[in-house]
């Protein structure tokens, strides 16, 4: 799991390394360099290509250029031309261990945001089978985008990283970028001027969260003719704020609770409310697609309750009276499992830690657990994914003490598995290292087919694109009468009733 340990002093050595050791490659001829247009040559190092592991678990290598453009300029490849085809002798690049993937010998990256200014990767795949292009010719137009107006920043300290990183850094220091616009956050004036008290609520699970008069009046809220009407919870989403600041912002908005005041209008100490609560990691449900996220700041949901003179926002009702008529019996669903732990980082065996964000499992050889899938029909087929860093033979999984079929390669591997038990099955994996660094695990999803059985007296389930009305034949160990919503928009549930 990814999570931010980085301190200021780890920004403050990147900028070292930046500034101290040039990115910009050797070999690169510059035949002409303009707002519109930039045309070069690259004799190709073999000492200087990079690669990348493909699906095939073999490796791809390139070499990259950095080049900044016009602020909002679209990128086009006029030619790309490579010449001097020679055999590889080179120890480094094994020709077995060349991945047959197809690349073009030129790709352009989409335009990268730093500080108001933009810049793409040229990689270049100068390697053809066991040959290899010795000089590349490049041609790129630069369409549109910010040429006039404006101003050219006068911003010293990132200067010196673009002088270090852009290879037409003569060029780029002189492209004037747009004013920037007033930032439409800071003007806005919802929720917080409101004035008055807000108090903090924090939500580690997802679920049904309950708030008592009793608690609220324990944290010093006065409920002395409370008019329940009044009270308010908000909330952002809970979501990691984008990298790119270019990108909106989340919304802070009001979200839809139940209260229980007794039909009186009053809140006191011995009513509650209840919302939706959705912790920052966790699946989201859409209808074409379902996956998990990650915060890298935060391990809690921050919600809001405010108290005001304006009435607030209220859960809606559906009614799912199943004597209405149906059309489709819906007898299972597609459900998912995610288990992950986060206890340490990834460290070479030289002892070097190289990246802070991203948190592991374990590092043994070989893990032993238990994995719930509550209501799995069995021998239906059912998707394991394992995340981690390994090394061939990469990971071995067994279920039940089965061994799962793969597709495997050093980041993460693929299992079908068609004998899931209702309820615990038994987990085990082997693990393998490389020369220099240890297996490490991440994490591990489930996906299977279900039966409508809630576990711990929780059902949730997610019906995908499904567009009718279905009877849907829950079977009930609930411990009380299910409180049932529609989450299909979780900051505005609705209560299923009849």
């Amino acid at each position: 799991m990814l999570k931010n340990l980085c301190k200021s002093f780890f920004f403050l050595s990147l900028f070292l390394l930046l500034i101290g050791k040039p990115i910009k490659g050797e070999g690169l001829n510059i035949l002409e360099s303009s707002n519109s247009y930039f045309h070069f040559t690259q004799s190709i190092n073999i000492s200087e290509l990079k690669y990348q592991t493909e699906s095939d678990s073999l490796k791809s290598y390139f070499q990259a250029i950095h080049i900044g453009i016009p602020f909002g300029a679209s990128v086009r490849l006029i030619s790309a031309t490579g010449t001097e085809l020679t055999t590889i002798t080179n120890n480094k690049l094994n020709p077995d261990k060349i991945s047959t993937a197809l690349h073009p010998l030129v790709e352009i990256s989409n335009p990268k945001n730093i500080r108001g200014r933009q810049f793409i990767t040229i990689r270049i795949f100068p390697v053809v089978g066991s040959q290899l292009f010795s000089r590349v010719e490049v041609k790129i137009s630069f369409d549109g985008g910010f040429v006039s107006g404006g101003s050219v920043p006068n911003d010293p300290r990132f200067d010196r990283i673009f002088r270090s990183l852009l290879s037409n850094y003569d060029q780029f220091k002189s492209m004037p970028v747009p004013a920037k616009p007033v930032s439409k956050i800071a003007a806005a004036s919802a929720p917080f001027a409101d004035g008055g008290e807000w108090y903090k609520i924090e939500v580690g699970t997802t679920g049904l969260i309950k708030i008592t008069g009793e608690q609220l009046q324990n944290t010093g809220i006065s409920l002395s003719n409370l008019n329940s009407d009044y009270i308010h919870i908000y909330n952002g989403g809970g979501k990691q704020l984008p990298f790119d600041n270019s990108v909106n912002r989340p919304t802070f908005e009001e979200i839809a609770i139940f209260i229980d005041d007794g039909g009186d209008g009053i809140f006191n100490s011995s009513n509650y409310l209840i919302f939706y609560g959705e912790a920052v990691d966790r699946w989201i449900y859409e209808p074409e697609a379902t996956y998990y996220i990650n915060n890298v700041y935060a391990d809690r949901n921050v919600y809001w309750l405010h108290i005001n003179n304006n009435p607030g926002l209220r859960m809606g009702t559906i009614n799912a009276d199943p004597t209405q008529g149906y059309d489709t019996v819906i007898t299972d669903f597609k459900r998912n499992v995610h288990l992950e732990q986060d206890n340490m980082l990834l460290t070479k065996k030289n002892g070097r830690t190289l990246d802070y964000y991203m948190w592991f499992w374990s590092n043994d050889d070989y893990l032993e657990f238990f994995v719930s899938t509550p209501g799995a029909i069995e021998g239906e087929d059912a998707r394991f994914y394992l995340d981690g860093r390994t090394y061939s033979p990469y990971m071995q999984l067994y279920v039940n003490n089965i061994l799962a079929e793969d597709t495997c390669n050093k980041f993460n591997c693929r299992y079908g598995v068609s004998w899931l038990q209702d309820g615990l099955n038994s987990i085990k994996i082997n693990l393998y290292e490389g020369f220099n660094a240890l297996p490490y695990f991440n994490f591990l999803e489930v996906y299977y087919r279900s039966r409508f059985l809630p576990e711990n007296n929780i059902l949730d389930l997610h019906l995908g694109s499904f567009n009718g009305t279905g009877l849907l034949t829950v079977i009930n160990n609930f411990n009380n009468p299910p409180l049932i919503l529609d989450i299909s928009d979780p900051l505005k549930p609705k209560i299923v009733t009849n």
